[in-house]
Formats: C-alpha cells, sequence, structure tokens
C-alpha cells in the first residue's frame, strides 16, 4: 500500500479498544480504558512524513491497540508512550515500527496517535538495554 499523495485522501481511523492493562502494569502508568484513533491529520503526517513508511505504519498500526510489541516512555516525550511492533521476517535487520500514542484521552476518550515511523533495530536495542522500552507484563 502506498502512501496518500493528498490529504484529502487520509482518513480517520477508530482502532478499537486499547489494551491498558498490559501498558500500565509494563511502563507503570494509570491509564483510563479507551479506545486508540488515527486523525486525519495524523494520518496525512504519516504519509506526508514517513512515506517510505507507511505500509508498514499502517499495518502496525492496526495489530497495536491489541497486541502492543514493546512498550515504552522516551524520557523526551513525557506526554506520550511508545508502542514498538516487530514484523517477523527472515531479513536483517529486522523491522520495527514505532507508534508515539499520547498519554492523555482526549474530549472524546480516546487515545490519539502522534506518529508512526520506522526504528532501526539498533535503536530499538539501545532503548531496550536503557530500560526505555519494555516486554510487555501480560
Amino acid at each position: 500500500m502506498s502512501a496518500p499523495k493528498l490529504k484529502s485522501m487520509c482518513h480517520a481511523i477508530l482502532l478499537g479498544p486499547l489494551n491498558v492493562e498490559i501498558i500500565n502494569r509494563t511502563i507503570e502508568t494509570d491509564l483510563l480504558p479507551g479506545d486508540l484513533y488515527l486523525s486525519k491529520q495524523a494520518h496525512w503526517h504519516i504519509a506526508k512524513d514517513h512515506p517510505e513508511d507507511y505500509d508498514a505504519c499502517m499495518r502496525a498500526i492496526r495489530c497495536a491497540a491489541e497486541r502492543p510489541g514493546l512498550i515504552g516512555q522516551s524520557p523526551k516525550h513525557g506526554d506520550a508512550f511508545e508502542i514498538i511492533v516487530r514484523f517477523r521476517s527472515t531479513s536483517s535487520p529486522q523491522l520495527f515500527t514505532l507508534i508515539a500514542i499520547g498519554m492523555e484521552r482526549d474530549e472524546r476518550g480516546v487515545y490519539r496517535i502522534k506518529s508512526s515511523y520506522s526504528i532501526a533495530e539498533t535503536a530499538v536495542e539501545n532503548r531496550r538495554r536503557n530500560g526505555h522500552l519494555k516486554i510487555p507484563v501480560r
């Protein structure tokens, strides 16, 4: 799937319930139940700013609400948390996709995706080593 070339081709997507229980246990937060939401603006941001990652991002976003991969919080972005989805393949390096999600629900009670893009395997390893990314506590 290629990235849309026009903002009018991007749509908002309500992705369903975010698995806040796993996120809360993993990064010791107190998120309230809510759905995961990709706004038209965030969708356009991903398409425009990360077109080479668009297909992987959209696939990762669709599975992140229910089955988060690695979960973390960057010390530089206290207002958001991250979910990393890995697509299994025989290629090296592995393909990892980061999804940045706001920590607070909006007025509709949804958690908004802020961005999504590919992230290098070495960056994932460094974040895990530094304690910024963790394996989900199920």
